[in-house]
């Protein structure tokens, strides 16, 4: 027969899962890069991604970048890739000194991903991918 615990014993059991997780989001948020710029991702796969920026950055260029996917309570996915096409977007803007005022569309290939970054961004795909036949669907 399993032995009962005491009030005590569970009270204190709470303050230790408790504990935990406080130092985990903790951890989490002191680890957290400051990434200089921002920029809008226009597509997505599980291989990579597109992005328009007016920096110029050459093919072969390698970053660090921070991806929030929407609607995933704004978890942060640490990941490393590199530039692998360039395409000028037409738009112009007025630029700050060492920025170009066109902007370019940037084709960004993953060369160090996590495997469970990389299975979230697969799902959030088709989750998105569902969606839109759902749409479809009801339109006609």
């Amino acid at each position: 027969m399993p032995k009962l615990k005491s009030e005590s014993q569970i009270i204190l059991a709470r303050i230790d899962r408790k504990l935990s997780l406080i130092l985990s989001i903790l951890a989490e948020s002191s680890t957290r890069k400051n990434y200089m710029n921002q920029a809008m991702v226009q597509d997505v796969s599980e291989f990579g991604l597109s992005f328009g920026h007016y920096t110029d950055f050459p093919i072969g260029t390698y970053l660090e970048i921070g991806l929030v996917l929407p609607y995933t309570e704004g978890r942060l996915m640490d990941i490393l890739g590199r530039v692998v096409r360039i395409l000028p977007s037409g738009e112009q803007t007025s630029a700050a000194p060492g920025v170009s005022s066109e902007r370019f569309v940037y084709g960004f290939e993953f060369t160090d991903i996590l495997g469970s970054d990389q299975n979230e961004i697969v799902q959030w795909i088709f989750t998105k991918q569902r969606e839109e036949i759902r749409r479809r669907r009801e339109s006609f």
